[in-house]
């Protein structure tokens, strides 16, 4: 049985290129899947200060993927970072 209760999605405008932008998820999130909406590879974090300029801890969702968890639990922001300017992340969280 699966006990996912409600499903937020976010589209993120990542406006300038190797800026750090901010994304409040739901409290106690259990699964999240984030991507590009066009075909460009993006930077996740859940620290700040790791995304624009990468350094360590980052993740990258590379073109074409698509990156989702469904044990975790988060409360409070994820950050994003492109390389290419104007590029949507599609966030969708479930809690």
């Amino acid at each position: 049985m699966d006990n996912t209760k409600h499903m937020v999605i976010y589209n993120k405008t990542l406006t300038t290129l190797n800026t750090e932008y901010s994304q409040e998820v739901p409290m106690r999130t259990r699964k999240i899947m984030i991507q590009c909406r066009t075909s460009v590879a993006i930077r996740i974090s859940n620290v700040i200060g790791k995304v624009a300029t990468p350094t360590a801890p980052y993740q990258t969702i590379k073109s074409g993927d698509v990156y989702y968890d469904n044990d975790i639990c988060i409360d409070g922001l994820i950050y994003l970072a492109s390389g290419t300017s104007g590029v949507i992340a599609e966030i969708t969280c479930w809690n």
